[in-house]
């Protein structure tokens, strides 16, 4: 008999896609159609018009969709993405799964943590798995338990395909035409680099890493380079750039090209007429594609390796990333050292060297047979019953380690560079910390035992998590 699988998504499959989150949606389903699965998907309308106050107000639109899915026979999966659980609460009902897949964590974490009606927690990535668990590993001391202890024996993480290995000319998708400007520049004698994420570009590293680099391509007489950023993150870079001192703010700011958001194909244009990608970003992300394929393009990324694109690809294969306490706090000249990176590749045969080994690990690793080979062995997984549920966790051997969003810590000023949030610990909070990592719960300090309140803390700020 044919399984049937329910799609509960945010972002639809429809075409043109809508940002990645859409396209890798697609896989998911084409991937369980594979495997003989009847799908149905429900999901909130793409909105292209303006809303009326009266439809903000008042979602119809959801009610309408929680009733027709209450028209249709129970299946065997009810497969939600993050946003999803936000449409329809999961139901537990006999011989029938919810599986829960992540392409980031902002969608509706009361429903996610200590949820018994989630059968399996599906990550986009290994980090992103890690971060999760840490959360689901929150201790209560007093009782010796952790806040999720069915989540943490049911989570798994996923190899996710990296598009451009099935549509190596750009898939279909929202936004524009790659600009003329562009050849335009190229053709004046500019070298291109991009940085086109909407929101997530850290505006110092723009500016310095710019400016640092046309001076090294000045003083040796070579092209200058000049940076495609999206429109809307000209309006803050500007108030940055006029916020700097002894600058040259004019000369500066000609060094950005601005361009509307554009389709995937005018991306992939992009990318194969410049010679290096930034991603230094303030947005942790949760997988990385857009690293990955500027580097299949001859593009190589430099990053401060936020969120998992310092785990995307291996040293040496085309994603460099650097970052110093100097970068994170404010000692922006700190950000000459990417410029003189960049310059050395730029003029020499490494940058060719790198992308050529991401590519083939690329194309080794993101594929779309791999993720099919992820999502087969889940089912397996979800179906033999050998999901340890009821495993007991033992308490007392969990160990104390950094949290996997710290990217750095200065263990004597207490400087910690974080994918939540940078902060300076106090001599109070680094000591704590310093007793507390590595050790196993059962060999805390008794002394401690009147200062959980400053654990907890250091939990709370992603600066310290438990592991099995």
């Amino acid at each position: 008999m044919t399984k049937t699988a329910h799609f509960i998504f945010r972002v639809d499959t429809n075409k043109p896609f809508h940002k990645s989150s859409g396209i890798i949606n697609d896989y998911w389903k084409n991937a369980l159609s594979k495997f003989g699965y009847k799908l149905i998907s429900f999901h909130q309308r793409r909105v292209t018009e303006s809303i009326l106050p009266g439809q903000r107000l008042i979602p119809l639109e959801i009610y309408s969709l929680i009733h027709k899915i209450s028209l249709e026979n129970i299946p065997d999966i009810t497969f939600y993405d993050d946003h999803g659980l936000a449409i329809k609460t999961p139901l537990k009902r006999d011989n029938h799964k919810n599986i829960l897949f992540f392409h980031g964590l902002r969608g509706n974490p009361g429903s996610v943590l200590a949820n018994p009606l989630i059968d399996f927690y599906c990550c986009n990535s290994n980090y992103l798995k890690n971060v999760l668990s840490s959360f689901m590993l929150f201790p209560n001391f007093e009782k010796k338990s952790i806040i999720d202890a069915h989540g943490i024996n049911s989570i798994t993480s996923i190899t996710l395909p990296v598009p451009m290995i099935d549509f190596p000319n750009g898939y279909e998708n929202e936004g524009a035409d790659l600009p003329s400007i562009i050849h335009r520049t190229i053709i004046n004698g500019y070298i291109i680099g991009h940085s086109i994420q909407r929101d997530k570009p850290v505006l110092s590293a723009l500016v310095f890493i710019l400016k640092y680099l046309n001076e090294l391509c000045e003083n040796n007489g070579t092209k200058k380079v000049k940076l495609v950023i999206r429109d809307n993150v000209l309006t803050p870079l500007k108030k940055f750039i006029y916020q700097q001192k002894n600058i040259n703010r004019e000369k500066i700011l000609d060094y950005f090209i601005p361009v509307p958001l554009m389709n995937n194909s005018a991306t992939t244009e992009l990318m194969e007429s410049s010679s290096f990608g930034l991603c230094y970003n303030c947005y942790p992300e949760s997988f990385g594609i857009y690293p990955l394929e500027s580097v299949m393009l001859n593009s190589p990324i430099y990053t401060n390796g936020i969120g998992n694109n310092r785990y995307l690809l291996p040293s040496g294969h085309g994603i460099d990333v650097f970052e110093t306490k100097g970068m994170e706090f404010g000692n922006f000249k700190e950000y000459e050292k990417v410029a003189e990176k960049i310059f050395h590749d730029l003029h020499s045969n490494q940058k060719a060297n790198n992308c050529e080994k991401g590519l083939e690990y690329i194309r080794k690793t993101y594929n779309k047979a791999q993720f099919e080979e992820s999502v087969f062995s889940m089912l397996d997984l979800l179906y033999s019953e050998k999901i340890p549920y009821n495993e007991k966790i033992n308490f007392d051997d969990l160990t104390f380690y950094l949290s996997p969003l710290v990217r750095n810590i200065d263990t004597k000023t207490g400087h910690v560079i974080s994918d939540y949030k940078s902060i300076i610990l106090s001599r109070e909070e680094l000591d704590l910390l310093i007793l507390l990592v590595g050790k196993k719960i059962k060999d805390m300090d008794n002394s401690l035992t009147n200062k959980l309140g400053n654990v907890y803390s250091l939990f709370y700020k992603g600066i310290i998590a438990l592991n099995k």
